[in-house]
């Protein structure tokens, strides 16, 4: 085999491409999270059962190959109304009815669960015969177009239908072995899923859904505490009935505070077990936590020099105790074989240090790095490289850093009121320096809304409807510059963290509140020193070395402590190793 540029440069895409699928993949930055609530109105063309109802969620992992669907539902369809027979995913939105059962459960009891491995449709009837690839399955599914149909004996065309969707804010799997400190032997489960309003329509209330078939029940709590932990009793639910198909519960500030931090848990007692017969811990969907770095990514800060127009963003998060970081990658790259974490600073070109779980954006991870590089992230030397099959050393890297200290993180969970779509946001910010026309704001806004009407900045607090403030004078991600200047009273909002993005489209042009949306707010810094993991928190500011003076506002703090994810198998290295030396031949030749 003559080894000329051509050949080196296939031989390197195929390794890449390996080491990609036979990697350990963990990405679980922000677990997609689809609920639903099922009943007989929903199903079509005539109404199902009146009384049943039923609950669930979805847990969606697209960093495994293939792509799985993993699916809970507990329900209360009883023998005595024809016992449920069949369950399936359809295509579909909630006025339609599908031609084909996509995916089937294997068994339908009051509780079931299944994952299932997607894989391309062949002869789909509601394609049209067409194949119905994993990738529009993905599609469909992220923009609400896939519902859950269960049959009985007594309604056969479907007792209880519900629709996927992307509007809730919590959810949680109770059993009787989470209960603690004697896990006990109840066989039975329950899931409840709960919207969050921290405005609109209610102040910081969670309207719940509960299904359950614990027997003789005599109560619902909220606890305070951690898995494996008891805590005390936060509030009790109004209704404990077997179904609850909404139960609102207010909150306080201290314990909206816990909920996001997933500090409290669900139990529901019984007669027979008087502390608590099941339970599950109380799980947010979709939320950020705060960022402690953000990056941005383009060709022009590849070394040598990529000419694209491909870019990207990143907010990673970082737990001093744990030294994990969290984070989401979004990119406009056309034909990502691998992203990479490596070390070294805006000028030069380091050693791989940490392959990430996929190449295709948006891409989320999480694993705990060694204590070398702890000290490399708090100094701007670690960066994220993409690498395409047209550029395989990298089309477009970005440093790590605190320099843009200012994010938000955009989807349809915090519009008001909540939509279910595909489409992410990721942008970043910096109060740059003060001007005759005010304070510059240097912004890079990267999103995947299809058909942007209006990219618009609102001042209001998360759950607000909100003021309009300004409207972006392009819509094509990425938007980005220095030509928007913020007068002195518009500088306060935006440090007390009162603004946010949304972006309206087509797709809901008949709604003002846009198709995705995300509060703006300024990096956490978590540690107290850059060369320090343990100890109390300093005076140490990580943003003097880029910001202008500017109120550092306190932020909570919702890191947990999770073990190490991701690990560097000697295969990997191994491999790196192979990159490296395909690399020096390349150049070479």
């Amino acid at each position: 085999l003559k080894m000329n540029r051509s050949n080196i440069n296939i031989i390197y895409i195929v390794l890449i491409i390996i080491s990609t699928y036979c990697m350990e993949i963990n990405g679980t930055f922000v677990t997609t999270v689809y609920t639903i609530r099922l009943d007989g109105e929903q199903v079509n063309p005539v109404n199902g059962d009146p009384v049943a109802f039923g609950v669930g969620f979805c847990l969606y992992n697209r960093n495994v190959s293939p792509k799985r669907l993993d699916c809970q539902i507990q329900h209360d369809l009883r023998l005595d109304v024809g016992a449920p027979y069949k369950a399936a995913i359809m295509r579909g939105k909630r006025s339609q009815v599908g031609k084909e059962e996509l995916y089937v459960f294997d068994e339908v009891e009051s509780f079931f669960r299944q994952a299932f491995q997607l894989q391309d449709i062949e002869n789909s009837l509601d394609l049209g015969g067409e194949t119905y690839t994993v990738t529009q399955q993905e599609k469909d599914f992220l923009n609400g177009l896939w519902y859950i149909k269960i049959q009985s004996a007594f309604y056969p065309s479907g007792a209880i239908r519900g629709q996927l969707l992307h509007e809730d804010r919590v959810y949680s799997s109770l059993s009787g072995r989470n209960v603690v400190p004697d896990p006990t032997n109840s066989a039975n489960t329950g899931i409840a899923i709960g919207r969050y309003s921290e405005w609109y329509p209610e102040r910081r209330t969670i309207d719940f859904a509960v299904s359950h078939n614990v027997n003789a029940p005599t109560g619902i709590a909220i606890h305070e505490g951690e898995e494996l932990e008891t805590g005390p009793i936060i509030t009790y639910f109004d209704k404990y009935v077997e179904t609850i198909e909404s139960d609102q519960i207010r909150y306080n500030y201290e314990q909206e505070v816990e909920l996001f931090e997933e500090l409290q848990y669900l139990q529901i007692y019984s007669v027979t077990a008087s502390t608590g017969e099941i339970r599950g811990q109380l799980d947010v969907i979709d939320y950020l936590p705060p960022a402690t770095f953000t990056s941005r990514l383009s060709g022009l800060n590849v070394n040598p020099t990529v000419i694209t127009s491909s870019r990207g963003c990143a907010l990673v998060t970082f737990d001093c105790q744990s030294q994990t970081i969290e984070f989401i990658i979004f990119h406009s790259v056309n034909f990502p074989i691998l992203a990479e974490i490596r070390e070294g600073n805006e000028r030069s070109n380091g050693d791989q240090r940490y392959i990430l779980p996929r190449a295709k954006s948006p891409i989320y991870g999480k694993f705990q790095i060694q204590t070398v590089d702890v000290s490399r992230i708090f100094t701007d030397n670690l960066y994220f490289n993409i690498r395409s099959s047209l550029e395989p050393a990298g089309e477009i890297r970005g440093q790590i850093t605190t320099q843009y200290d200012w994010y938000s993180y955009l989807s349809g969970v915090n519009v008001v009121s909540p939509k279910t779509t595909s489409a992410l946001g990721c942008a970043t910010f910096r109060l740059a320096e003060k001007q005759v026309f005010g304070r510059v704001l240097d912004y890079d806004i990267h999103h995947s809304v299809t058909d942007p009407l209006a990219i618009e900045l609102y001042v209001g607090q998360p759950g607000q409807i909100g003021v309009l403030n300004r409207s972006f004078k392009s819509l094509k991600s990425p938007v980005s510059g220095i030509d928007e200047f913020l007068s002195d009273t518009e500088v306060q909002q935006f440090t007390v963290e009162k603004m946010f993005l949304q972006i309206r489209s087509d797709s809901y042009f008949q709604e003002e509140d846009g198709e995705i949306r995300g509060q703006i707010h300024r990096l956490s810094h978590p540690c107290p020193d850059p060369s320090s993991t343990t100890g109390t928190l300093t005076d140490y500011n990580i943003f003097n070395r880029y910001s202008p003076s500017s109120p550092d506002f306190a932020l909570p703090s919702f890191f947990s402590n999770s073990p190490s994810l991701v690990h560097n198998s000697p295969f990997l290295s191994s491999l790196s190793f192979v990159f490296l030396f395909i690399s020096f031949l390349y150049f070479l030749l």
